[in-house]
């Protein structure tokens, strides 16, 4: 029997001349180790993923503005909204600083802020931001515009769970005409 060294020439002498080399780890392998490193340290929920952005990037960065709207949205989709009033009020207040009352990101966050009041049943409050968002929409996108309509039926809900029904029967009107007009 041959008594050579049962290795190859990069390969460093074995203890046991019948045991296999140990397979190096294949680039994709390393990759997966990456992948599993980087995934622990990213944030899983979106209150995590907010808080970490806000602390890399600051409270008024736009990307923080939307980990924001982001966290508060999840909190609207499993029904807590006297959890996301608060916030959804903090957060309009922080887009009109960085970008303006007449902000489309703004006015976004201003009408999930007025469904959180409506839906909390806080309707005076809920009327107050769905006309500024109604007004706001109208000068971004027009009269018939579905999420221009959309608010100004919501304006219409409020009157109505106010009691205001004869505020409710005006504005329902030309709210109607310009659905049939736009839709």
């Amino acid at each position: 029997m041959d008594e050579t060294p049962n290795t190859t020439p990069h390969e460093p002498p074995r203890e046991n001349p019948h045991e296999l080399p140990k397979a190096k780890p294949h680039k994709t392998e390393d990759l997966k180790t990456e992948s599993a490193k980087t995934t622990a340290e990213e944030p899983t929920t979106p209150l995590s993923r907010l808080e970490y952005v806000r602390q890399s990037l600051g409270a008024e960065h736009p990307d923080t503005l939307a980990a924001w709207r982001d966290y508060t949205t999840s909190l609207m989709a499993d029904k807590k909204y006297a959890e996301a009033r608060p916030q959804l009020g903090k957060l309009v207040a922080v887009c009109e600083k960085v970008f303006g009352d007449k902000d489309p990101v703004t006015v976004n966050n201003r009408a999930d802020w007025a469904r959180c009041f409506a839906e909390t049943t806080l309707y005076e409050p809920a009327l107050e931001q769905y006309t500024a968002v109604a007004v706001r929409r109208e000068e971004l996108l027009g009269k018939q515009n579905p999420a221009t309509l959309d608010a100004r039926y919501s304006v219409v809900e409020c009157l109505l769970a106010l009691q205001r029904d004869a505020d409710a029967t005006e504005l329902l009107g030309p709210v109607v005409a310009d659905c049939r007009a736009g839709l």
